[in-house]
């Protein structure tokens, strides 16, 4: 069931009034933002307990039958997988979205770990996230009067080079107060080549696009010193190392300004602008950081990520586990903001490696010791239980494979045996999002 879909007037002012709480609400108590949470969380758990077949029984433990709800029991809720989403997808529809959400629309994700998973999304969680993405451009002063390319897209029919696909406005609603900028789009169909052309034709003031795709683009720039100028890169799909940063401060003289996102979930987390981290969405989202036993994992320690959007009604995800592992750093910031505080975006769940003696891993690479083999471009996969694989666009100073390999052995087991694959850069072109990690393990 639908519910009324406001009108654009109607959506503006929501947009309005959401970015205004949002520019107030970075700085209240933890206290004050605990409450705001549970309000939230109260609403839905009793909305998706009343209307959704998934979770008539699921959420025993916390939500009595009276309506109240045990704060203390909140780990008690099972974690909400992929496999739950990808299975039980009619179960956990709502049969009636509370009054005002708006029009219930589908979203796919890209399957970078699997099989794509479609989710259904109201009109008021796609509100919610761009007023807090209209925050953090107020956060780094992204002015969306300026034109925007955006390097994304998978269909070949929009977006296609040379003209690409023009949006006049873009950016949140809320920012939208002066002449309108225009964002192009150009899919991931055009080559290296078109894509500089593009780019150096359209003039742009930012930059967006997955990162490895960007990092292509941005050392074609340098090995053929063009001379392309942006204020800032956009990048998402991926996380951004140091080294990455350094890439796009050479060859587009630009600073980098990630955010953490995914289709199921909207926007989570943006970057600091004053330190490197990133601040969660806290008024939309409760974010936790978990080990193993479900419980919060300690600060500065790794955990998985496990998220519950307040605003989609559509399809409650209540203590969904999106498969990524991080680490929670408290709420404490120089900047001043007291939203809680996500350090390092460690990786993926699916992509751990698997040691000789059936350990998990998570792999790291030092960007000191990829530098110093000369990869421009590069992914380790572990294609057998015993054997890794480098996989690199190899620069024009090119490295010790050898003392690299046993750089890899050093920092993850004696015993895997290195290979390496050198490519071009198109072979990572081809790659839809990239995945610097990858296990090809059945």
């Amino acid at each position: 069931m639908h519910s009324a879909q406001p009108s654009v007037a109607e959506a503006r002012r929501l947009h309005g009034q959401l970015y205004d709480m949002l520019t107030q609400s970075q700085y209240w108590s933890a206290d004050r933002m605990a409450a705001h949470q549970r309000g939230q969380l109260a609403h839905l758990l009793r909305h998706a307990r009343a209307t959704v077949p998934f979770y008539e029984t699921r959420l025993d433990a916390v939500l009595g039958a009276d309506g109240e709800i045990d704060w203390d029991r909140w780990h008690e809720i099972p974690v909400l997988t992929r496999a739950d989403l990808q299975t039980r997808y009619d179960a956990m529809q709502s049969g009636a979205s509370p009054p005002g959400h708006g029009e219930i629309m589908q979203s796919r994700s890209s399957g970078s770990t699997g099989q794509p998973i479609v989710t259904s999304q109201n009109a008021l969680a796609a509100l919610a996230a761009s007023s807090a993405t209209a925050r953090a451009y107020d956060w780094h002063g992204i002015d969306v009067a300026r034109t925007h390319v955006c390097v994304f897209g998978d269909d070949p029919q929009v977006g296609a080079y040379p003209d690409g696909l023009l949006h006049e406005p873009w950016g949140p609603p809320a920012l939208r107060t002066g002449a309108p900028g225009r964002q192009y789009d150009l899919n991931l169909a055009a080559s290296p080549d078109q894509a500089l052309e593009f780019i150096q034709r359209r003039r742009p003031s930012y930059l967006s696009g997955l990162v490895t795709r960007l990092s292509v683009l941005a050392h074609e720039v340098l090995r053929r010193g063009l001379d392309i100028r942006v204020e800032a890169i956009l990048p998402f799909g991926e996380a951004v190392s140091p080294a990455r940063r350094k890439l796009f401060d050479d060859a587009f003289g630009a600073r980098t300004i990630p955010f953490y996102a995914s289709q199921e979930t909207y926007r989570i987390a943006h970057a600091c602008p004053m330190a490197d981290h990133y601040h969660v969405n806290a008024e939309l989202m409760l974010v936790e950081v978990v080990g193993d036993d479900g419980r919060p994992a300690a600060a500065g320690q790794p955990g998985r990520v496990v998220i519950t959007p307040f605003y989609n009604t559509a399809q409650p995800l209540i203590r969904y586990q999106i498969g990524d592992i991080a680490t929670a750093s408290g709420n404490d910031c120089r900047c001043g903001r007291t939203l809680p505080v996500l350090g390092d975006i460690l990786g993926r769940i699916a992509h751990m490696f698997r040691l000789p003696d059936g350990r998990p891993i998570l792999p790291n690479i030092s960007d000191d010791d990829v530098l110093e083999l000369g990869a421009e471009i590069w992914q380790l996969a572990q294609v057998a239980p015993d054997r890794l694989e480098f996989r690199y666009v190899p620069g024009e100073r090119a490295g010790d494979e050898d003392r690299f390999a046993q750089r890899l052995k050093a920092q993850l087991h004696p015993d895997f045996e290195i290979a390496f694959r050198r490519l071009a850069s198109s072979d990572f072109q081809e790659r839809r999002k990239f995945i610097p990690y990858l296990c090809e393990l059945a």
